[in-house]
């Protein structure tokens, strides 16, 4: 090991770090939330999988350090809400251990602050462990450790503080996310004891990908200023992955401080290739449209800003769990024509096969991703073949777990049947299934290049793997056929509701148009009434005329026929709108008797205003007219009877007349709004329906393709297995 010596940069940062606690209530701050969709099971649910305290980074003189910002990590119990996230990586272990956890970061730039480097520290308490730098313009990242770290007092405290978590994965040789809470908890415990501020040893050196910055800057300089950003400029900048820098760091100082081993350069390369330590923020204005960014980096989708939240969307992948997927897949790939090492196994603890499908799954989505984005040219045979992969990964790893105990051993004679079985349209079915609620990918699954690849890879994968399946593994393979019709059959009986659902599709929900029907007072309600009343009522009541022009005119014709079709009056010429209405108040007149006189005429003349057959100046002189000539009981008349029409149940008809009339103006703008709010929940339900005829479509094909491969699929294996 060398010793990192002390630059003007170095310095620069061992003064942001020593000071980043102090007096930092003093500096504005802001919050960066990571949502992220659970997308392990069959149903997504979006939730909050972090949240964290960006700030200015304070000097000596508490003026903030200029492109230097401190992140904290408070307690995401409450953001989270009680819900169970599905997979914990580095940075989530942060909030909770004592003496508290910060990062620091010193950006270097160039002209209009266009990214050029980062060092990133981070610490516990007031004592630095980790630092990161790393110029992006070269192909080297540089790990340090804290000199007091190494020294042997530093290193018990380490090892008591893990207890007896496992140092490192035997298969991976990575290092999780609890014992990166073991090396901070350790050195707090020596705070005070780990010499001077700066004295940082080298770690390793780990060879990364030049990053195409493209003139984007960093996220956090920008996120953390005086002004909320754009969000489309934000959505042109770099954020540093901590989460793959954390898990490199804890890794190499496991290995050589912990475990007295060699650094495992090639571990270290492998991570930071498959999690590379810097990501692309990204804004979506649009999102059925894929954006483009490098492949295999990680993005984030800034979706909202406000003065003190800037909310982000995003995949967090445990590097961890990631770590064992990508080096059984090296593996796999490698023995591919082959039979395979039986020493080749991994040890799988079962409560961890949650956090697998969802970093799993997270991967699969990112491909997805990334083929979205380049759909117009050629596919490659890798992303394919990597989704296929994954979901065999995955089908093996459900159907290997024990019921009762709590690990067991997973080989590659597990994955190989679990491909022998994938066929493309169930590849198809499990990618729809979990991944069609993102416009963009629901475009990507249905483009016919895309099907093809898959088709082609798929169809290799299992020819390839089925002739290749050892003896002893017979029952896992009846295993995955049974599990596979069990999942066919539940899929049959959702299409089977779907066929039952799609001829009531179109009729709303019953509890929601009965809400709809009791906000703007429809007495006449009844849920065993036809759709086509239903609607009619609702539209009557809440549809808001357009002010000019054709649609206008439409939607006059719209209400006079749904007044006539309610008094079962024929139009003589439906486009004599004039004519039309005199004869509805004609009726009105003969056959109901309720208004009479100078009330009916000034009723008539409010309705008329409504429906735009006077103009709005005409309607205003006819009632002031009125207005001027009655006395304001008959005002007041007038009033008390349009709040019966709009049902207005407390309202005051002793008020001044000018509280009355404000309360009616009050009722018809609110009718205004929840006429828009049904327009578009019944815009919503029109989009629901096309998704299910699509998915119904879909399935039906897939279905029948499905069984025609389950049958060839059976047919072979039983003949290989001598069945």
């Amino acid at each position: 090991m060398t010793n990192a010596r002390p630059n003007a940069l170095s310095l620069t940062v061992a003064v942001a770090i020593s000071s980043s606690i102090v007096s930092t209530q003093t500096l504005a701050d802001r919050r960066l939330q990571t949502r992220s969709v659970d997308i392990s099971g069959s149903e997504h649910v979006e939730f909050i999988q972090s949240e964290v305290l960006v700030q200015p980074t304070p000097g000596d003189d508490q003026q903030p350090i200029p492109k230097s910002f401190t992140t904290t990590y408070p307690d995401q119990t409450e953001v989270r809400a009680g819900f169970d996230v599905p997979s914990e990586g580095f940075t989530d272990i942060l909030s909770g251990i004592e003496g508290g956890v910060t990062s620091v970061d010193l950006f270097a730039t160039g002209e209009n602050d266009v990214a050029q480097k980062y060092t990133k520290v981070l610490k516990v308490g007031d004592e630095g462990v980790f630092r990161f730098s790393h110029n992006l313009a070269e192909d080297k990242l540089v790990i340090e450790v804290r000199k007091g770290m190494t020294d042997q007092n530093s290193i018990a405290a380490v090892r008591a503080q893990s207890g007896d978590i496992q140092p490192l994965d035997p298969f991976t040789n990575i290092a999780n996310p609890e014992q990166l809470a073991g090396v901070l908890k350790g050195a707090n415990e020596r705070a005070g004891s780990l010499g001077e501020a700066d004295h940082y040893v080298a770690l390793a050196t780990v060879e990364v990908k030049k990053v195409a910055v493209n003139g984007r800057t960093f996220m956090r300089l920008i996120a953390a200023g005086d002004q909320p950003p754009e969000l489309k400029r934000l959505g042109q900048s770099l954020f540093v992955n901590d989460e793959a820098l954390f898990a490199a760091a804890t890794s190499a100082y496991t290995q050589v401080h912990v475990l007295g081993g060699d650094i495992q350069q090639q571990v270290l390369q492998d991570l930071l290739f498959d999690h590379k330590p810097v990501g692309y923020v990204v804004y979506v204005e649009d999102d059925t449209q894929a954006y483009h960014v490098p492949e295999l980096y990680p993005t984030l989708e800034v979706a909202e800003i406000s003065e003190k939240m800037i909310v982000f969307r995003g995949q967090k992948q445990n590097p961890a769990d990631i770590a064992l997927a990508e080096t059984l897949f090296y593996t796999w790939e490698k023995y591919l024509g082959d039979d395979p090492d039986p020493a080749i196994t991994t040890l799988v603890k079962k409560d961890k096969l949650r956090s697998y499908q969802y970093s799993i799954r997270s991967r699969q989505m990112q491909m997805l991703e990334e083929l979205a984005a380049y759909q117009d040219i050629k596919f490659d045979a890798y992303q394919p073949e990597m989704l296929a992969y994954y979901e065999s990964l995955l089908q093996a790893l459900i159907i290997a777990t024990p019921d009762k105990a709590d690990e067991f051993e997973l080989t590659l004679g597990h994955i190989r049947v679990a491909a022998s079985v994938t066929t493309p349209s169930w590849l198809q079915i499990q990618l729809a299934k979990h991944f069609r609620f993102k416009p963009r990918l629901r475009n990507l699954l249905n483009n016919p290049h895309f099907v093809e690849k898959i088709q082609e890879i798929t169809t290799f994968l299992a020819d390839i793997n089925r002739t290749r399946i050892p003896e002893e593994y017979e029952e896992f393979t009846s295993e995955v056929m049974n599990n596979k019709d069990r999942q066919l059959l539940e899929i049959y009986n959702k299409l089977e509701e779907l066929r039952a659902k799609q001829p009531e599709i179109r009729k709303p929900n019953k509890k929601l148009l009965r809400a709809m029907a009791a906000e703007p007072g429809i007495d006449d309600w009844n849920d065993i009434q036809p759709p086509e009343e239903k609607a009619r009522l609702i539209r009557k009541k809440m549809r808001p005329v357009p002010a000019t022009g054709k649609s206008r005119k439409k939607a006059i014709k719209e209400i006079l026929t749904d007044l006539e079709n309610t008094l079962e009056i024929t139009p003589d010429n439906e486009n004599d709108l004039d004519l039309r209405y005199q004869r509805i108040q004609r009726y009105l007149h003969q056959n109901e008797g309720l208004i009479h006189g100078p009330a009916q005429h000034k009723l008539a003349i409010f309705f008329e205003g409504q429906l735009g057959l006077v103009p709005e100046n005409k309607m205003d002189t006819q009632v002031s007219s009125i207005t001027e000539s009655e006395n304001d009981a008959d005002i007041k008349a007038l009033c008390a009877t349009v709040a019966r029409y709009l049902n207005i149940q407390d309202f005051d008809s002793d008020a001044d007349v000018e509280v009355q009339q404000e309360r009616l103006i009050q009722k018809l703008k609110t009718m205004n709004v929840q006429g828009e709010t049904l327009r578009q929940q019944l815009k919503a339900m029109s989009a629901q329906e096309e998704s299910l005829r699509e998915q119904l479509n879909a399935m039906r094909n897939l279905l029948d393709r499905e069984a025609f491969y389950t049958r060839a699929r059976k047919d072979a294996l039983a003949e290989v297995l001598g069945a």
